[in-house]
């Protein structure tokens, strides 16, 4: 059971990616899983898909997802470097990419390697942490920020973030890269930062087997999950669903969905 769905803001992350998958439910796209992790979203991508290239920097949890979904066919398992990315220029339809850009140290090297193995006209689906993220997150690192001072590393800060990204920066990297921005949207709001300060990073901390989301971490006891929904997530999407009303025009979220696209004429 996939317990992290309960978690609003992971949920609203994999209903991001999802929702564009489905806006042409007949096709099958040839996918690139960036930053695949455990193999979570894997089986849930599956029915989008002609064939899925799902890679993580962090062998342990490539392992793991090769032990749950190694039996699925048309999806492959790598260890991938997203600055250094193993495959062919113009090789995907879709680049996948959930919170990893912010785990990086060169993003505009990783951007650049997202619009290489693109093919012409296509789509990036990337999410990652703001900086400008709500007060009811984080307010220890919210009033640092206004300080200038060094952040803690709990809060926004909670999951060995290399950074957050601003609005001004993934412009930027997409500009440089040649990608087009076709859209961007807030993800969670004042409502489920509130009910996120801070607790979600201890329990990252305490039970995930990559907490530090590091290719050389140690192993650990964990808790692993497979790709089964809990019926609890209804409550969760209700919640979801309540936050995005609240937020209303506030231009602050914990997170950010970007629809990118490489140029038909590179």
């Amino acid at each position: 059971m996939n317990f992290k769905m309960l978690f609003p803001s992971y949920r609203n992350r994999f209903l991001f990616v999802k929702r564009q998958l489905k806006r042409d439910p007949k096709a099958k796209y040839k996918i690139l899983h960036l930053g695949c992790g455990e193999g979570d979203y894997d089986p849930h991508l599956l029915p989008f898909a002609s064939s899925i290239l799902a890679g993580d920097i962090n062998e342990g949890d490539i392992s793991y997802a090769k032990s749950v979904n190694g039996q699925l066919s048309g999806l492959e398992y790598k260890v991938l470097d997203a600055l250094d990315l193993a495959a062919e220029d113009g090789s995907f339809d879709i680049v996948i990419a959930v919170d990893t850009l912010e785990h990086v140290d060169e993003p505009q090297q990783m951007m650049h390697e997202i619009a290489r193995v693109l093919k012409k006209g296509g789509r990036a689906f990337l999410t990652f942490p703001r900086y400008e993220f709500p007060i009811t997150y984080d307010p220890i690192n919210f009033f640092n920020q206004i300080w200038n001072r060094k952040p803690i590393a709990q809060g926004a800060y909670a999951f060995n973030h290399t950074f957050l990204v601003k609005n001004q920066d993934w412009q930027t990297w997409c500009q440089k890269a040649g990608l087009v921005v076709e859209q961007s949207q807030k993800i969670s709001g004042w409502l489920i930062a509130l009910m996120e300060m801070y607790w979600t990073g201890w329990i990252q901390k305490i039970f995930k087997a990559n907490s530090a989301n590091k290719s050389n971490q140690n192993e650990k006891w964990a808790v692993r999950s497979d790709a089964k929904t809990p019926v609890l997530v209804l409550l969760t999407d209700l919640l979801i669903g309540i936050d995005a009303a609240l937020n209303g025009v506030s231009k602050r979220s914990i997170g950010m969905g970007l629809i990118i696209r490489k140029k038909e004429s590179v």
